[in-house]
């Protein structure tokens, strides 16, 4: 009887020591989405200040976090932004294969959430990247006429979406052709 005793006083405090350790070392699941949802809008509001500022680098890595922030906790609509941001910064640093790669990749993600903004963002973003692509394509092999057309297209394309960092590097890619 004993022995029976001391079994059950045993597995009761290694069952209270387990709950113990288990809500002390492990927040709850609510405390973890709850403080990788403020890292991740911090993440996305400095990043975006830092892109204003011309930090690019500094960006890069708050969006790169950010990105990978919104993947674990599931949250698409915020990955998207940060694809999104992520396309727009590789744009300033002429990274411009890489800027069209994160802009299909959140047109994708926003297509199958039906997030129709978005959606036409991304896709107007592609756009851009290709008649930009083509414009330059087309100067380098001296049809500055067709060149300045594309160009035109581009630029009138981040008009549409509001993109005034799309439209100057549009411009200035134009203007070699005068």
């Amino acid at each position: 009887m004993r022995r029976f005793s001391w079994l059950l006083i045993s597995i009761f405090i290694i069952f209270c020591g387990f709950f113990l350790f288990e809500t002390e070392a492990f927040p709850a699941q609510e405390n973890f989405y709850s403080d990788s949802k403020r890292m991740l809008e911090r993440n996305i509001a400095d990043g975006i200040m830092r892109r204003q500022e011309g930090d690019f680098s500094q960006s890069v890595e708050l969006f790169r976090r950010a990105l990978e922030t919104a993947q674990r906790t599931g949250d698409q609509e915020k990955e998207i932004d940060c694809l999104m941001n992520s396309g727009i910064l590789s744009w300033n640093l002429g990274l411009m294969k890489e800027s069209s790669v994160y802009y299909k990749e959140a047109l994708t993600l926003a297509r199958n959430l039906r997030l129709k903004d978005k959606e036409n963002e991304c896709s107007t973003a592609v756009q851009i990247y290709e008649a930009y692509s083509m414009a330059k394509e087309l100067r380098s092999a001296g049809r500055y006429e067709e060149s300045i057309q594309y160009f035109r297209m581009a630029i009138s394309l981040a008009k549409r979406i509001n993109s005034l960092e799309h439209e100057l590097k549009c411009l200035r890619q134009m203007s070699i052709n005068y």
